[in-house]
């Protein structure tokens, strides 16, 4: 999915590696500010875990998580898109075997399987 930048900024959170602001759209803001706005998201994932990411975050998040498989995309350049709302690029994006999560303002996360395309979307505030 999409134009991502050569970023060698990154982090692991329980063995994930995650692409910190991958379309390079908050240089202003230092990497550990980026990573802190995704609060405890990132966390609720392990890459030891062999299940999905929706499956993890849908038994680790305390209000388990509601996905949607549209209208919201992740459009070709990696932004998260919504009808008549401003795109929006990820604060960071890991891979977990064949999936891409992707972390947005608002607590917007997409999922989106590399091998078929589906993608979901839910908000974890």
């Amino acid at each position: 999915m999409g134009a991502m930048k050569n970023s060698s900024v990154g982090v692991l959170i329980r063995n994930i590696m995650w692409d910190i602001d991958p379309l390079d759209k908050y240089g202003r803001v230092s990497p550990e500010k980026v990573v802190a706005a995704c609060g405890l998201i990132p966390h609720f994932l392990d890459g030891a875990d062999p299940r999905d990411p929706m499956a993890q975050f849908s038994e680790r998040y305390q209000f388990g998580a509601h996905w949607d498989d549209g209208p919201a995309r992740i459009d070709d350049r990696g932004f998260h898109t919504y009808p008549e709302d401003d795109d929006l690029p990820p604060y960071v994006v890991g891979e977990l075997r064949e999936f891409k999560i992707y972390i947005m303002p608002h607590a917007l996360v997409s999922v989106v399987n590399t091998k078929t395309g589906a993608q979901a979307h839910t908000r974890m505030d």
